[in-house]
Parts: structure tokens; C-alpha cells; sequence
């Protein structure tokens, strides 16, 4: 994939999980997917998984915190200087 075709990609997947469609946003990734959100105190969601199921969980875990609500209220891809895909 080209930097474009990555951006676009990101972008899918931030729309699918603004939508709350976290089926479709899982099937756009890797099977074999490193999904990582660096350790937080107090932030259950936090730590690095492997594999589709475990992202799965992730984003569970993500929807039953309150942080699903702050993250749904952005409106643009967040900017950033390097994405991997």
C-alpha cells in the first residue's frame, strides 16, 4: 500500500468506529494484527494485543469505559506524523 491508500484506510476504520461498526473496522484489519495503546494507570483498555479476537476485546473493553464517548464526539481523523498499516 502507498501512503494515500494507508491514509484512506485509517480513515475507514475511524469512520466504522464513529459509527460503531466494529465488525466492519475488524475486517479491514490483518489477521495477525499488533494493536498496541501504551500502559495507563487506571485505563483498563490500555496494553498490546494479537489477532483480531484480541482487538475485539479491545474495543469492548474501550465501548464499557467513558472514554468511548469523548472519542466518538471527534469528528476528523486525528493528525499524525506517521501511521502503520
Amino acid at each position: 500500500m502507498n501512503e494515500q491508500e494507508n491514509i484512506t484506510l485509517i480513515k475507514q476504520c475511524y469512520d466504522n468506529f464513529l459509527k460503531g461498526d466494529i465488525q466492519q473496522l475488524l475486517s479491514a484489519l490483518s489477521d495477525d494484527i499488533n494493536w498496541e495503546l501504551p500502559a495507563m494507570e487506571d485505563v483498563s483498555f490500555s496494553g498490546k494485543r494479537h489477532g483480531r479476537d484480541q482487538v475485539k476485546e479491545f474495543f469492548k473493553s474501550l465501548s464499557e469505559s467513558k472514554a468511548r464517548s469523548y472519542l466518538s464526539q471527534k469528528s476528523s481523523l486525528p493528525k499524525a506524523t506517521r501511521w502503520w498499516c
